[in-house]
């Protein structure tokens, strides 16, 4: 989604991930970084793609 929501991720893409086992987030790139780092915290392996400024 990006700071702003302007980048949007393919619904297709969504489904390919979620299809293959991963849990997808999709949020602002404040919440999505806060997600992040509270799962990382607590043990979770994770993986992530935020979007900053173009």
């Amino acid at each position: 989604m990006g700071n702003m929501s302007w980048l949007h991720v393919p619904h297709t893409v969504l489904d390919d991930l979620e299809r293959d086992g991963y849990n997808v987030i999709v949020k602002s790139t404040p919440v999505a970084v806060r997600i992040y780092n509270k799962l990382a915290e607590n043990g979770h392996p994770v993986a992530g793609l935020f979007h900053t400024k173009c």
